[in-house]
């Protein structure tokens, strides 16, 4: 099968889906997903510059517009049996328009690792033969037959690491985002006291500037005495240094290795959605004890108490106790194993 893969450059995550999809004999060329110059398809909470911006948007066709010179390129202007987007940020409908002056029945398949929240992803269904999103709770609110639940897959990479002997009793590698500045402070605070080890590692560049409405949110903390906010942006501000924060990001294979050096990962949830962050499905698959703020877990195919326990993200307690028990928790997730979640849009 000769395939069109157009996805994000994000942690090279669509090198795992290229490199399994030549594994298997097809044929692939990738483009990358960019940027539109403007955006209209966030959801502003103002819903007058909502419809002002994409109405200007469209008059102007300016999605048409992004895409007329990046389909002069020879790349899509030939044979494809698929087109295979992650996201579709970008997306128009001129983009199959060309493709299929050369396979008028090209199929169409598009996978959504974001949350439709706070971005409209799904305006573009209609023009995909199957959708599939990480979200459960957008595939239920959108409630259209043709879009499906589909959690984050795992590389077979990842098998390499297992006879790796733990390092650790839990670790956590991630941005600064949602609350998570809070929850690793207290969890460290917390295994000290216990004198467990951990590696966990809150990825920022400090400082930063304060938008508008952080430092109104500032104000509020000082004015209610708000100990957690104010320390936290005192952190943003560069006032206070922490040992477990880093300026550099990590590479997919570091992460993998600290995960298998390990007996349990902290998994820390995005409140606006009701996917799995790739953290916890890696972590899974490693055959790992899953400490989790995701409230929303237990209603997944793959939840099972024995390995994934909800945690509270104001009081992030770790009952260490439960890592003595030994689990075999890839076999809940060995769909999603990358040769197996591709299959979902293959067939």
């Amino acid at each position: 099968m000769k395939i069109l893969l157009i996805a994000p450059v994000y942690l090279n995550l669509y090198k795992i889906i290229k490199d399994e999809l030549v594994a298997e004999g097809h044929f692939v060329a990738y483009f990358p997903e960019g940027m539109l110059p403007w955006n209209p398809y966030y959801r502003y909470p103002n819903p007058i510059k909502r419809w002002a911006l994409r109405f200007l948007f469209e008059q102007r066709n300016m999605g048409k517009k992004y895409w007329v010179d990046k389909l002069n390129d020879s790349l899509f202007n030939q044979y494809y049996d698929l087109l295979f987007v992650i996201q579709g940020v970008t997306f128009h409908p001129c983009v199959t328009e060309c493709m299929r002056k050369y396979n008028r029945l090209l199929k169409t398949v598009l996978y959504i690792w974001d949350s439709n929240y706070l971005y409209d992803f799904f305006r573009n269904v209609g023009y995909f033969d199957k959708v599939y999103s990480f979200d459960f709770r957008d595939v239920q609110l959108f409630g259209h037959a043709k879009v499906g639940f589909l959690p984050f897959f795992w590389s077979k990479d990842l098998l390499k690491y297992d006879k790796t002997k733990n390092k650790y009793d839990l670790c956590s590698i991630g941005t600064s985002h949602h609350g998570r500045f809070g929850i690793f402070k207290k969890v460290i605070a917390d295994a000290k006291i216990k004198n467990r080890s951990c590696y966990i590692k809150l990825i920022a560049r400090i400082p930063q500037k304060l938008t508008l409405k952080q430092r109104f949110d500032f104000f509020v903390a000082q004015v209610f005495q708000d100990s957690d906010k104010i320390e936290y942006y005192d952190f943003i501000k560069g006032k206070q240094k922490y040992d477990f924060v880093d300026a550099l990001p990590y590479e997919m294979e570091d992460i993998a290795r600290i995960t298998a050096e390990t007996k349990a990962v902290l998994d820390t949830d995005n409140p606006f959605q009701c996917g799995t962050t790739p953290r916890l499905i890696w972590a899974l698959a490693q055959n790992k004890h899953v400490y989790t703020t995701n409230q929303q877990i237990s209603k997944l195919p793959f939840y099972n108490k024995e390995y994934i326990h909800i945690i509270d993200r104001e009081k992030p307690i770790i009952d260490y106790s439960l890592l003595d028990k030994q689990i075999n928790s890839r076999d809940s997730v060995i769909y999603l194993r990358i040769d197996n979640w591709l299959k979902f849009f293959l067939e």
